[in-house]
């Protein structure tokens, strides 16, 4: 993202060059309250229930209310990539690749400090606690078996 030095803290009153003008957005703890986009076909036939879910939950988090139509390529890859580690192991590319859609997304509360998000009312402790549960992957894989 090009923004060198430590990420900005909501109560700082230090002006830097890279400070946005509109200074910080309140999400809404409720999250994004339009219908949710209907989530396209998979690529490996049948969307899991978690992934399932995880679309529902991205669409419905408060950092949802920030995106727009151009936003759905990169969820829907963001989603399938996890639906992908759930029968292979993560690899450098897809780890790389699910990093770059939650840092422009404000998927982890670093990204959503590099935005100038926060949600309302919340503790930064608890900002993500609406995104998909993550299980440890070789639980995943015993599953399947």
């Amino acid at each position: 993202m090009g923004m060198t030095g430590p990420l900005p803290s909501e109560n700082s009153t230090r002006k830097r060059s890279v400070d946005p003008v509109v200074g910080w957005v309140d999400l809404p703890p409720e999250g994004r309250r339009k219908p949710v986009p209907q989530l396209p076909p998979s690529p490996y036939g049948e969307w899991t229930d978690e992934g399932k879910q995880m679309w529902i939950r991205l669409w419905q988090s408060p950092q949802a209310t920030q995106w727009d139509d151009t936003n759905f390529d990169a969820i829907t890859r963001y989603v399938i990539l996890h639906e992908k580690a759930r029968v292979f192991m993560w690899d450098g590319p897809m780890l790389t690749a699910v990093a770059q859609i939650e840092e422009t997304h404000g998927l982890t509360p670093r990204a959503m400090r590099r935005l100038f998000w926060r949600i309302k009312g919340s503790s930064e402790a608890t900002t993500m606690d609406h995104l998909a549960p993550v299980k440890p992957i070789r639980k995943e894989r015993e599953e399947l078996r």
